[in-house]
């Protein structure tokens, strides 16, 4: 009866190590896939930042700032 007991506690806590094994491969392939996210939105950042950038430049070049600054104030209202 001993042995019986016995080998079933041991079947157990094999059962526990290979469940605790998979939870840090888990674990692992989730941190990677985020970390890789991250990676992908900041590259994505940092191309729209350049692109911004040169938008703007392109813009001040072309001399299209003074217009839009212009057409983006507000008339104003009354005799002055």
């Amino acid at each position: 009866m001993e042995a019986v007991y016995q080998s079933k506690v041991t079947e157990k806590l094999q059962k526990l190590e290979e469940s605790k094994q998979n939870v840090f491969k888990t674990q692992e392939t989730y941190r990677l896939s985020i970390q890789q996210e991250e990676e992908r939105l900041q590259s994505k950042r940092d191309e729209f930042e350049r692109s911004k950038r040169e938008w703007e430049e392109s813009l001040t070049k072309t001399g299209f700032a003074d217009h839009i600054g212009s057409l983006t104030k507000t008339a104003k209202k009354g005799l002055f």
